[in-house]
Protein backbone atom coordinates (compact mmCIF):
# COMPACT_ATOMS: atom_id res chain seq x y z
CA UNK A 1 0.00 0.00 0.00
CA UNK A 2 3.17 2.28 0.30
CA UNK A 3 4.26 2.34 -2.76
CA UNK A 4 0.54 2.61 -4.34
CA UNK A 5 0.40 5.78 -1.95
CA UNK A 6 4.05 7.49 -2.96
CA UNK A 7 3.42 6.63 -6.86
CA UNK A 8 -0.12 8.08 -7.08
CA UNK A 9 0.81 11.25 -4.87
CA UNK A 10 4.19 11.46 -6.88
CA UNK A 11 2.38 11.83 -9.95
CA UNK A 12 0.14 14.40 -8.53
CA UNK A 13 3.46 16.18 -7.53
CA UNK A 14 4.79 15.94 -11.29
CA UNK A 15 1.30 17.48 -12.43
CA UNK A 16 1.59 20.61 -10.11
CA UNK A 17 5.36 20.92 -11.23
CA UNK A 18 4.25 20.75 -14.64
CA UNK A 19 1.30 23.20 -14.64
CA UNK A 20 3.59 25.63 -12.23
CA UNK A 21 5.45 26.18 -15.57
CA UNK A 22 2.73 25.30 -18.44
CA UNK A 23 -0.12 27.33 -16.92
CA UNK A 24 -0.37 30.69 -17.49
CA UNK A 25 -1.12 32.79 -14.47
CA UNK A 26 -1.56 35.90 -12.73
CA UNK A 27 0.32 37.06 -10.04
CA UNK A 28 -2.41 36.38 -7.79
CA UNK A 29 -3.94 33.35 -9.15
CA UNK A 30 -0.25 31.97 -8.64
CA UNK A 31 -0.40 32.73 -5.29
CA UNK A 32 -3.39 31.08 -4.76
CA UNK A 33 -2.48 28.23 -6.22
CA UNK A 34 1.15 27.66 -4.49
CA UNK A 35 -0.48 28.29 -1.01
CA UNK A 36 -3.54 25.56 -2.17
CA UNK A 37 -0.71 22.90 -3.39
CA UNK A 38 1.48 23.76 -0.13
CA UNK A 39 -1.36 23.33 2.48
CA UNK A 40 -2.64 20.33 0.53
CA UNK A 41 1.39 18.69 0.43
CA UNK A 42 1.45 19.62 4.13
CA UNK A 43 -1.58 17.67 4.75
CA UNK A 44 -1.02 15.25 2.75
CA UNK A 45 2.88 14.74 3.97
CA UNK A 46 1.51 14.74 7.90
CA UNK A 47 -1.36 11.92 6.44
CA UNK A 48 1.49 9.77 4.66
CA UNK A 49 3.90 10.21 7.95
CA UNK A 50 1.56 8.99 10.15
CA UNK A 51 0.41 5.87 7.84
CA UNK A 52 3.98 4.88 6.70
CA UNK A 53 6.17 6.51 9.46
CA UNK A 54 9.84 5.30 8.69
CA UNK A 55 9.62 4.24 5.20
CA UNK A 56 7.63 7.46 4.39
CA UNK A 57 10.14 9.87 5.89
CA UNK A 58 13.49 8.44 4.44
CA UNK A 59 12.33 7.41 1.08
CA UNK A 60 8.70 8.95 0.50
CA UNK A 61 9.30 12.46 0.95
CA UNK A 62 12.31 12.38 -1.28
CA UNK A 63 9.99 10.73 -4.11
CA UNK A 64 7.70 13.00 -4.05
CA UNK A 65 10.11 16.49 -3.99
CA UNK A 66 11.78 14.68 -7.29
CA UNK A 67 8.16 14.27 -9.03
CA UNK A 68 7.96 18.00 -8.19
CA UNK A 69 11.30 18.80 -10.29
CA UNK A 70 10.42 16.30 -12.62
CA UNK A 71 7.12 17.74 -13.73
CA UNK A 72 8.53 20.99 -14.04
CA UNK A 73 11.52 19.75 -15.88
CA UNK A 74 8.71 17.87 -18.27
CA UNK A 75 6.58 21.30 -18.41
CA UNK A 76 10.02 23.13 -19.96
CA UNK A 77 10.78 20.48 -22.38
CA UNK A 78 7.09 19.78 -23.85
CA UNK A 79 4.14 21.84 -25.38
CA UNK A 80 0.96 20.82 -24.97
CA UNK A 81 -2.55 22.55 -26.23
CA UNK A 82 -4.49 24.72 -23.65
CA UNK A 83 -7.12 22.21 -23.78
CA UNK A 84 -4.96 19.83 -22.20
CA UNK A 85 -4.16 21.87 -20.14
CA UNK A 86 -6.85 22.59 -18.74
CA UNK A 87 -7.51 19.31 -18.66
CA UNK A 88 -4.97 18.46 -16.07
CA UNK A 89 -6.09 21.49 -14.08
CA UNK A 90 -9.40 19.86 -13.72
CA UNK A 91 -7.83 16.43 -12.80
CA UNK A 92 -5.50 17.97 -10.62
CA UNK A 93 -8.68 19.90 -8.82
CA UNK A 94 -10.68 16.76 -8.65
CA UNK A 95 -7.13 14.91 -7.14
CA UNK A 96 -7.13 17.48 -4.24
CA UNK A 97 -10.58 17.30 -3.56
CA UNK A 98 -10.58 13.81 -3.00
CA UNK A 99 -7.47 13.74 -1.14
CA UNK A 100 -9.02 15.92 1.43
CA UNK A 101 -12.63 13.96 1.67
CA UNK A 102 -10.26 10.85 2.12
CA UNK A 103 -7.88 12.57 4.71
CA UNK A 104 -11.37 14.51 6.44
CA UNK A 105 -13.93 11.78 6.01
CA UNK A 106 -17.34 12.16 4.76
CA UNK A 107 -20.57 11.57 6.95
CA UNK A 108 -22.78 8.55 7.44
CA UNK A 109 -25.81 7.92 5.24
CA UNK A 110 -27.77 7.93 8.61
CA UNK A 111 -26.13 11.49 9.38
CA UNK A 112 -26.78 12.80 6.50
CA UNK A 113 -30.50 11.64 6.26
CA UNK A 114 -30.80 12.98 9.44
CA UNK A 115 -29.28 16.26 8.75
CA UNK A 116 -31.84 16.57 5.38
CA UNK A 117 -34.74 15.37 7.32
CA UNK A 118 -35.17 12.62 5.09
CA UNK A 119 -36.10 9.46 6.70
CA UNK A 120 -36.95 5.40 5.33
CA UNK A 121 -40.93 6.36 6.06
CA UNK A 122 -41.51 9.54 4.63
CA UNK A 123 -40.73 10.69 0.93
CA UNK A 124 -38.21 13.22 1.83
CA UNK A 125 -37.90 16.75 3.12
CA UNK A 126 -41.02 18.53 2.41
CA UNK A 127 -43.16 15.33 2.56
Amino acid sequence: MFWLHIASLAASSALVGYLLHREVMTTSALACFTVAMALHFFVTDYSLNEDHQERYRSIGRWLRAAAVLLGLGAGVATEISDAAVAVLTAFLAGRVILDVLDLVGLPSLAATRQCFGHSRTSGGVGS
